[in-house]
């Protein structure tokens, strides 16, 4: 059991160190207003869309990643990645 267990764990550090070792993908975004139907009824949400008009993003496992926000919005806005621990200096606002 031992030596599966090990197996397993080497794997998985593997592609860990495999994705730690890829350049980031740069990913734009833009925090906007727009428009959704509920109800019947349009309703103005914020939203974050990429510049080809898609909204939000999603990824795999273990790709790393760059985000970089554009707050069109009219008040001060920031992303919060639910399911991720990003480490303390990764996970604030770069000058």
């Amino acid at each position: 059991m031992g030596s599966g267990a090990s197996c397993v764990a080497a794997g998985w550090l593997g592609r860990r160190a495999n994705a730690l070792a890829r350049e980031p993908q740069e990913i734009r975004l833009q925090a906007e207003m727009r428009t959704i139907e509920i109800g019947g009824k349009p309703a103005r949400v914020m939203g974050l869309q990429q510049p080809n008009g898609e909204q939000g993003i999603s990824l795999s496992a273990n790709d790393p990643f760059d985000v970089v926000l554009q707050n069109n919005l009219p008040v001060a806005t920031a992303i919060h990645w639910h399911g991720l621990h990003p480490p303390n200096d990764q996970d604030g606002v770069r000058a």
